[in-house]
């Protein structure tokens, strides 16, 4: 019956194309705006599937293989009633097919929810103030700390108050936030006493050619939410200070520049940790290809001692870290040192490349290997063990067919280094993917 109820979906979506809509839509390919045209300007739909074929061969480094088919569809409508005042609903629905390994459920699976849903109140270019009160992405800066995670079949969303203060060259935004858990089959709900508020500017002309952005991220969680250290879980209350800074340069030279610093308390355990991420690229628009050779740096610092009552992990938050530090999405942004090298290229008006290579290794061999999504990979060992996690060449293609049609495939594969041979089978991983995205 689901199964039905997706392909059905599906049939309505693509229904709307007749020969006058795709003639008349020649260059986007998107019927919805064809219809906005007839429909009453204070009703404004839109929409957008996603199909993506992957295979994770060498899950955790281990002889688990699995290949799949996600599909994701979102389907927008607006009310504005006036020029200030809007209300915005989405639905979600995610769907994963022909999995064997994988289960099916979130981050794979959601079928049929609310993704978004919330009231905008005055406008975030224009004016001095906007405000957006419900179901909401949060996405901020690079959205290395706090973002949507499109890339995931399930993306994230937050019940949130969030309003934003603007000037010329001056903007702030406040908010106060709870991430929303995704549960296949129910409708999603946030974990009560699992928060995170803050405050995220940004400078336009505090420095030449370059945006400045100071945050502050403040999260708390009760003590069943959260497990800490070995054998250790509290309420956690824990500040993050840090800016985000991007920039150009003569020469075509551009540069971009994150770093974070965590304390607080997680139980009985005070917290200091911290984080950062540099690179540095320069686009050659003289040549052909236009290629942008680029060099790049993360680091998060890892605990030390797992037994005394320091937490030096550095929690890497709500992130969009699909791509942030590999394209094979082993890697979070926890006791960890990333090495980068890579280029990118325009070869046509309509394609893009992007070749990378990439060394990693563990910040304190004391402290475990973590996952995208902050969990172990490897928990803590006790002895001496390497720190050398391992080595990934990565390859993504990506190609804009009419204005709502993008289709794209990679691959990446990632080569054990001595410290997941010492603590797992040792099992290289493979990545390849294919996707189309169509919005509507």
């Amino acid at each position: 019956m689901a199964r039905k109820r997706f392909w059905l979906t599906a049939v309505l979506a693509f229904s709307a194309f007749t020969p006058e809509t795709v003639r008349a839509e020649e260059n986007s390919f998107a019927p919805l705006e064809a219809l906005d045209g007839r429909l009453p300007p204070w009703l404004h739909f839109s929409g957008e599937y996603r199909s993506r074929w992957e295979a994770k061969a060498g899950q955790n480094f281990s002889t688990r293989d699995d290949g799949y088919l996600l599909s994701r569809l979102w389907f927008t409508t607006e009310i504005k009633p006036t020029e200030w005042l809007s209300f915005v609903g989405q639905m979600q629905d995610s769907r994963v097919f022909f999995n064997s390994v994988i289960p099916s459920r979130p981050p794979y699976q959601n079928t049929f929810d609310i993704h978004q849903a919330y009231v905008q109140i005055g406008h975030r270019e224009t004016g001095w103030a906007d405000l957006r009160v419900g179901r909401q992405e949060l996405r901020f800066g690079g959205q290395r700390l706090v973002g949507a995670s499109h890339w995931s079949n399930a993306s994230r969303v937050f019940d949130a108050v969030r309003l934003g203060l603007h000037t010329d060259g001056i903007r702030v935004d406040l908010f106060s936030s709870s991430v929303v858990q995704s549960r296949d089959g129910v409708v999603d709900h946030h974990s009560q006493g699992d928060d995170l508020h803050g405050a995220y500017g940004s400078l336009y002309r505090l420095l030449p050619h370059a945006v400045l952005e100071p945050y502050f991220f403040w999260r708390l969680e009760d003590a069943r939410l959260t497990p800490g250290e070995i054998s250790r879980s509290g309420h956690l209350d824990e500040k993050t200070f840090g800016f985000r800074l991007v920039g150009g340069l003569p020469r075509n030279w551009n540069y971009e520049m994150e770093m974070a610093k965590q304390f607080g308390s997680l139980g009985p355990a005070s917290i200091h940790s911290w984080a950062g991420y540099w690179t540095v690229g320069r686009r050659f628009k003289d040549l052909p290809a236009q290629p942008r050779p680029f060099a790049a740096y993360n680091y998060a610092s890892g605990d030390k001692n797992p037994h005394d009552r320091t937490e030096g992990t550095f929690d890497q938050l709500y992130p969009s870290g699909h791509d942030k530090l590999g394209l094979a999405d082993q890697i979070g942004w926890r006791n960890i040192h990333n090495l980068q090298f890579g280029m990118d290229l325009r070869p046509g008006t309509k394609w893009t490349l992007k070749l990378a290579y990439q060394h990693d290794w563990l910040a304190s061999s004391r402290d475990g290997l973590y996952s995208t999504s902050g969990t172990y990979v490897v928990k803590p060992v006790a002895g001496p063990v390497s720190t050398d996690v391992g080595q990934e060449m990565d390859l993504q293609a990506k190609y804009t067919w009419r204005s709502s049609v993008e289709l794209g495939v990679g691959y990446a594969h990632f080569f054990t280094g001595e410290f997941l041979n010492q603590t797992t089978t040792g099992k290289d991983f493979n990545y390849p993917y294919g996707v189309l995205n169509y919005t509507f």
